[in-house]
């Protein structure tokens, strides 16, 4: 049985040593190919131990690779010289990072043998370059790590960001001038608006990031998971409260491996294939304990909380969607990133769903019919919903409700009660705590209001749970044998009286529950089923009705 790699991140001693690796291999011949790449992944997520596969391949380490995929491709292992540049370093203040990343270079040329007369960082890294090339008389790869962390180490001081980025820039340029001399660079790293300088400088650098046919390449698959861990999860069961799982093995495993995705699965960069968390799922079985590991080990945690903090209305459901590639490509440093866009760069969003539009152009007078993707992201799995979300409902709720324990008895009794005039007041008042200029002409935005107020008075709420006919707004379970089912109709018709619109919208809305049979499959359980119906108007206009 291998063992769980958790204190490596090097490939030849994951292979050497006998600890799991999650083969990948096939995907690197293609890439190589490409000449440059550059990949953003959040921290964490098998960057590093990517890149130290490709130096072990581009250093013609055969043995290495016996029975891993790539042998079965016909790959021609060559030996060429490898920079390997980690660009993680003390880097608070211009001075330093440009000291730092000197020192990086210095270390790469006693590692050939060569002695490095220093000047400005793009400078020395061209000379290295060439200096390598004559000694070895071979092209040289180039794998660069945390391409951005001097930008990123700084993110709450704007000026440090501008000033490193400037560093950056120029040292990424450098690389254009000796780029005959280069046989393949790849570089990784968290962000993407960091990117100024790589595009000027490796013009021809192919973005892999949202690339379907490496959806996967960081991160386990759960074929993946089944494959490399399978021998291991009897061992992780046996850590696990026996009253918590089946009797017999098979079911205990399959809720186990159940238990795994929930926690640790959900992230796509395409919308379609999902990977789990590789730091998370070490360290689960590593330690034996569902826990967010990768979310604890965060340096930025502060600052996540910060943003969370000041900013918690623009993380409502409808803040999630309709966002166009461009918009998380092309920002730069200093630049105000938008915070759901910043929060699906560093892994707290992933992506949900990726729609295409339509869209009419008229260039030379003549009408155009262009299509354009359009994304839309969520909470990947239970490790974040234990802190991120549970953080930003928190904050949500605490703008909304000031007496949560008095709060909650109201809003238990208008429902007991089947009081419609009390429940609009309830929700009403929810609405109008949001300040006018936040609102959003948007049903999902009033959809995300109501559901953190539930969940933050502490009831068992389920948002767009699964019904009998397609999924239902809200669910709420008030008391054990109680069902209340939540229906939201949102219309912005200026045309309309508001009265008459409200009124029309809640009957809808009860009119769908009833259609669509939301409450069908908790009637056939004998439980008491509560239908709700309520319209939504301009700037929130609200009214509840009772079934």
């Amino acid at each position: 049985m291998k063992k769980i790699p958790s204190r490596t991140q090097t490939f030849k001693e994951l292979i050497e040593k006998g600890y799991i690796y999650v083969d990948k291999t096939d995907l690197l011949p293609p890439l190589i190919e490409r000449k440059a790449v550059f990949l953003s992944r959040p921290r964490r997520f098998g960057k590093s131990l990517l890149l130290s596969t490709f130096k072990s391949l581009l250093e013609g380490e055969v043995e290495l690779f016996k029975g891993l995929k790539i042998m079965d491709q016909g790959f021609e292992f060559k030996k060429y010289p490898v920079i390997r540049l980690d660009m993680s370093m003390t880097s608070r203040t211009p001075d330093i990072t440009t000291k730092s990343l000197l020192q990086k270079l210095a270390n790469v040329a006693e590692s050939f043998g060569l002695k490095l007369i220093q000047a400005e960082p793009g400078e020395t890294f061209v000379k290295l370059v060439i200096d390598i090339n004559r000694q070895c008389g071979q092209k040289v790869v180039v794998l660069v790590d945390e391409y951005d962390y001097p930008v990123n180490h700084n993110i709450d001081d704007s000026s440090l960001m501008m000033a490193n980025s400037k560093i950056l820039s120029d040292f990424y340029v450098s690389f254009k001038s000796i780029d005959s001399l280069l046989e393949f660079v790849f570089v990784t790293g968290v962000t993407r608006y960091a990117m100024m300088g790589l595009s000027a400088g490796l013009n021809n650098l192919y973005d892999i990031s949202l690339n379907s046919q490496y959806a996967a390449i960081c991160g386990f698959t759960l074929e993946e998971l089944d494959i490399n861990f399978r021998e291991h999860y009897k061992s992780l069961l046996e850590k696990q409260d026996a009253q918590d799982f089946p009797p017999l093995i098979d079911d205990a495993i399959d809720l186990l491996k159940d238990t795994i995705l929930s926690w640790y699965d959900g992230y796509s960069w395409d919308g379609i294939t999902n990977v789990l968390n590789p730091f998370s799922i070490i360290n689960l079985f590593d330690n034996g304990e569902f826990k967010p590991y990768w979310e604890l080990s965060s340096p930025s945690v502060n600052f996540i909380t910060n943003l969370v903090k000041d900013k918690p209305w623009d993380f409502t459901k409808d803040k999630m969607s309709g966002y166009e590639e461009s918009q998380f490509t092309n920002s730069l440093p200093g630049v105000p990133v938008n915070p759901v866009l910043f929060m699906f760069q560093t892994g707290y969003l992933t992506i949900d769903k990726i729609t295409t539009a339509k869209i009419k152009t008229v260039f030379n007078g003549k009408k155009i019919n262009t299509n354009k993707k359009l994304y839309s992201f969520k909470t990947p799995n239970t490790e974040l919903e234990t802190t991120f979300v549970v953080s930003l409902n928190e904050v949500l709720f605490n703008n909304l409700v000031k007496n949560k324990n008095e709060e909650s008895i109201k809003f238990k009794a208008a429902i007991s009660s089947k009081n419609p005039h009390e429940l609009t007041n309830i929700i009403g008042s929810i609405f109008s705590a949001v300040p006018s200029d936040l609102h959003t002409e948007k049903e999902s935005f009033y959809h995300s209001l109501l559901a953190t107020y539930l969940l933050g008075l502490g009831l068992d709420a389920k948002s767009e749970d699964s019904g009998s006919g397609g999924y239902l707004d809200i669910l709420v379970r008030i008391k054990p044998d109680v069902r209340v089912v939540i229906e939201l109709k949102y219309s912005h018709d200026p045309a309309r009286k508001a009265e008459t619109r409200l009124k029309w919208l809640a009957k809808e809305a009860l009119k769908t529950i009833k259609e669509k049979e939301y409450d069908k499959q908790y009637r056939q359980t004998d439980k008491k089923v509560v239908n709700i119906g309520v319209g939504v108007y301009m700037k929130g206009l609200v009214k509840a009705i009772f079934e």
